[in-house]
């Protein structure tokens, strides 16, 4: 090794040690020797400061897209010409990439996220790794027929830990299911459902949920394309979007991801495209559709399929063959799979189950109660990405066995009898309330609400068995859950009618995440849209619950109206207004403001006489009447009023009115003294529902009683000898 003075000396680490120990170990020591040694040293403390910023790491934070991570280098090798970066995710991705790192990772699990940099001048290498637990992201679709819905279940994740739990957004606890991709079928009139999809691993404790709104309405364009058509021949796939467009100008995007974290897009498609996928493995499919002719809501839409691509030479498929001996059940499994070391799964029907693998094992099962289970057999293939499942009855018959369902309507039950046993059997009846019977099935009608202990005796003398089965059956009192509403632009009036014993408890939703626990009230909704309204009626002296939901709809101010005011002045303080209103309402009506503290107008072009000069703001409300909505903003004109008139004939009409809102009857106590007047109630129309005449010279009180007349707002206007006042009241029951 020839060292120079007038030379930059590049040592990599291992040369340097080689060298040092040929050196140490030369039998004469020089003085050509130590000024190497001096040369070396100060060589080996100039790369060791090189080596120290030769340091590498990195950060990752969850992407706003579904199972996708973005990761970041926090810490890079200083000078960093000439490096190079290796990222290993863990899966079948890697990546040569300083920024811009997004990948996918579809399997629940532990990855090992290792990064590597390398810089050849001076000699540098470092590397990192970090393991990262990734729960995948809920992900799912739907296609409507009828009231039947199917859900495609879109998580890829291969992790057999994984499970899924469906709620299908009736508010049921029954209404629900463990499937994959499951069907339901929607009973009622609503036609919208908030469906959630829970996605969990107990391995690594996994729980996410995924909500969306699903629509029945087939005419609604969300649902217009119905989703992808998909055939494989030989792993290649024909995929073809259902949307039928009304002509050529939309555009098709299709992409691809599977669970090996590869991912593709292909833009301006046609609705049809072909696929191979050579690797086997699972694969979510999507389509996006571009339809610029559309109303706004309706030009984009997403559809995505799940497939499973196999490979095509080795697949599988689960099978099972059975015997029976009285209780106990002897399994062959027949299963055809080509992989090593396949994984089978048993469920049993009774709760119980069996993990078996590798290899074809034939377990043996013995029963407690006699009863038809559904016996599955799930095969999971990982070597060929292949899952199948059969499903089988088998019915375990005893000598004899008690037992019955039955069916609640109000105070009526409906048992029917499902024993089983010989020829002839005997059978008895208790049905908690005193009173019994010898009949097969039948039905029984309860005096009174109550819990029941129901017994059934079976007596089979054929097989000389006897059993017993009993069940609780709850019988609720009547009560009967309803309520009426009235829509006034952002603001809704409900008034319940429902009908139970004494003291009963409500609980309101309004369908905005907010609720009440009061019998009946109003609620204002901050934005428009439709809302599913429920009340909850619990009556604990009849011990009875019932619900029921409806459908409020919310509906922001419209243009199909509006106004443009003008006053001319009639002479002294008398003002003529026109509202110049526009509306395609059938029936719209107006509300004036003319800004001095008077009684609102409701004509569309009124007159007002002005107390005294000055400037006051006139303003002009336009309502649509037919669908209780406010047709626009309000529109005001400002208006000079030049003149007064004698203040000495004008006197304040005091009066108090309560309670408001009122169930119909409201207070009136008249305050000014020595003055008689009249009062007239006004509907949302316009038109006087009630007039009551000379009133107050006898008495200061009156009672004004609107029981009659339907839940709502009114006006009251109270006249005085020389004034007017008015005041806004709610009838609500």
């Amino acid at each position: 090794m020839y060292i120079s003075e007038n030379k930059t000396l590049e040592i990599h680490p291992t040369q340097f040690k080689k060298f040092l120990c040929k050196l140490m170990n030369t039998k004469t020591t020089t003085m050509k020797t130590l000024k190497t040694l001096t040369v070396l040293t100060l060589l080996i403390a100039s790369s060791l400061a090189i080596n120290a910023q030769c340091t590498v790491n990195f950060s990752y934070t969850k992407y706003f897209k579904t199972n996708q991570y973005r990761f970041k280098i926090t810490q890079y090798p200083q000078p960093s010409t000439g490096v190079s970066v290796l990222w290993d995710f863990g899966t079948a991705i890697t990546s040569t990439s300083r920024v811009n790192n997004l990948p996918h990772f579809q399997n629940t699990g532990d990855y090992n996220v290792c990064l590597t940099v390398e810089r050849p001048s001076p000699y540098c290498k470092d590397s990192i790794c970090k393991v990262i637990t990734v729960c995948v992201d809920p992900d799912w679709d739907y296609s409507v027929n009828g009231r039947t819905v199917t859900f495609h279940n879109l998580v890829i994740d291969s992790n057999s830990n994984t499970n899924f739990i469906w709620d299908f957004g009736t508010g049921a606890a029954s209404d629900t299911s463990h499937k994959e991709s499951p069907s339901f079928t929607y009973t009622g009139l609503l036609d919208s459902f908030n469906v959630c999809l829970n996605v969990r691993n107990s391995a690594f404790n996994c729980n996410k949920q995924l909500c969306k709104t699903i629509f029945l309405d087939t005419a609604n364009c969300k649902n217009s394309s119905q989703g992808i058509t998909i055939i494989n021949s030989s792993n290649n796939y024909n995929l073809k979007s259902k949307f039928t467009p009304s002509h050529g100008r939309v555009n098709y995007t299709w992409s691809y991801f599977n669970n090996l974290g590869e991912h593709n897009t292909f833009y301006n498609q046609n609705s049809s495209i072909n696929q191979t996928f050579n690797r086997p493995g699972n694969y979510k499919v999507c389509v996006e559709i571009y339809d610029s002719t559309r109303l706004s809501q309706c030009a984009y839409q997403k559809h995505c399929r799940k497939v499973i691509v196999s490979n095509s030479a080795n697949s599988c498929k689960a099978n099972f063959t059975f015997q029976q001996s009285n209780d106990s059940v002897f399994f062959s499994n027949t299963s055809i799979a080509s992989g090593q070391n396949p994984l089978f799964v048993w469920d049993f029907g009774d709760g119980n189950g069996s993990f078996q693998g590798p290899g074809l094992l034939d377990p043996m099962h013995v029963y407690a109660n006699a009863g038809n289970y559904n016996v599955c057999l799930y095969i999971n293939d990982t070597a060929n990405n292949c899952r199948d499942t059969v499903c089988k009855n088998v019915s375990i018959v005893g000598p004899c066995s008690a037992n019955f369902t039955f069916q609640i309507f109000n105070d009526s039950v409906i048992y029917s009898n499902t024993s089983t046993s010989g020829q002839n059997p005997m059978y008895v009846w208790k049905f908690g309330d005193g009173t019994g019977s010898n009949q097969t099935s039948l039905s029984h009608i309860y005096a009174n609400p109550g819990n029941y202990q129901v017994c059934l005796y079976l007596n089979d003398t054929a097989n000389n068995c006897r059993d017993t089965i009993c069940k609780n059956v709850s019988i609720l009192g009547p009560c009967s859950a309803n309520f009426t509403f009235q829509t006034f632009n952002d603001s809704v009036i409900y008034s319940n009618t429902s009908t139970s014993g004494q003291n009963p408890m409500y609980v309101w939703k309004f369908g905005d995440g907010t609720g009440s626990n009061q019998t009946s009230l109003s609620h204002i909704y901050a934005n428009p849209g439709n809302y599913q309204v429920c009340l909850y009626l619990n009556d604990t002296a009849n011990n009875c619950r019932d619900t029921i939901c409806k459908m409020v709809s919310i509906y922001a101010p419209s243009n199909a109206c509006s106004a443009s005011p003008t006053y001319n002045v009639l002479g002294g303080n008398l003002i003529q207004f026109n509202s110049f209103a526009n509306s395609l309402s059938l029936a719209p009506y107006y509300v004036w403001d003319f800004g001095d503290g008077s009684p609102l107008s409701w004509a569309k072009n009124p007159k007002h006489l002005y107390s005294n000069r000055g400037e006051y703001s006139a303003c002009v409300d336009v309502f649509d009447t037919l669908n209780n909505v406010y047709c626009g903003i309000k529109s005001c004109i400002k208006v000079e009023v030049a003149t007064s008139l004698n203040e000495n004939d004008q006197s304040k009409i005091t009066f108090q009115l309560f309670p408001n809102p009122s169930n119909g009857i409201f207070n009136l106590n008249w305050e000014t003294q020595g003055e008689s007047g009249k009062v007239l109630v006004f509907n949302t129309n316009g038109a006087i529902v009630l007039s009551l005449e000379e009133f107050g010279s006898n008495s200061n009180e009156q009672i004004i009683d609107l029981t009659d007349f339907p839940d709502g707002m009114y006006l009251i206007q109270v006249h005085g000898n020389s004034n007017v006042e008015s005041v806004r009241v709610i009838k609500s029951n």
